[in-house]
Formats: structure tokens, C-alpha cells, sequence
């Protein structure tokens, strides 16, 4: 399980953040389906995703119509990220804060 306590400005919500889980070591991605979790206020949110045991997941969020601004491995995993990756153990995995 992921939590996103805390999210992007305001501004930035207005823009609409899109967020998804990618697998590092197998073609998977959360929601799956090329569907996205809309992040739409600054709420704390939980995800608890079906993933394999040692499986490493990365997570990527960015704001609608704004291809550069993004966290973690971004759209399409896109982007690397060293820090943005958990690996899944089947409890609760730690907290992922989405600074704007």
C-alpha cells in the first residue's frame, strides 16, 4: 500500500494530476489499462496495488498538459528514479510525498 498524504499547489491541482505505479521488472502498471488515479485535492490518499512479492515499483505522476512537471519516473515511466521505487512485500510500503 502507497499513502500520498500531501500533493501538488493549488495551482498545479487545477491542472489535474495524474499518478500511476509502474513495475520495474515486468511490463505492469497500476491502475493498468492506460487508466491513471486523478489526484483533484490535496487529500491524503491510499493505493493498494496486486504486485509480486520482491517485485520493485515505481510510481509517476504529472500535471495534465504539462509534460515536464512531474514526480518519480513520470508519464510512461519516462523518467529515472532512484528514490521513487519501493520494493513490494505485500504490507505497507512507505510514504510518498508529492512536492510541488
Amino acid at each position: 500500500m502507497v499513502t500520498q498524504p500531501a500533493g501538488p499547489t493549488v495551482a498545479e491541482i487545477a491542472r489535474i494530476v495524474h499518478l500511476v505505479f509502474y513495475s520495474v521488472d515486468r511490463n505492469a502498471a497500476w491502475p493498468g489499462d492506460d487508466e491513471t488515479v486523478v489526484l483533484d485535492n490535496r487529500a491524503a490518499r491510499s493505493f493498494a496495488i496486486q504486485c509480486n512479492r520482491g517485485e520493485r515499483i515505481c510510481f509517476g505522476a504529472w500535471v495534465r498538459g504539462r509534460g515536464k512537471r512531474h514526480w518519480g519516473v513520470g508519464r510512461h515511466a519516462k523518467y529515472g528514479c532512484e528514490l521513487c521505487s519501493y520494493t513490494c512485500e505485500g504490507g505497507e510500503a512507505r510514504v510518498e510525498v508529492l512536492e510541488p
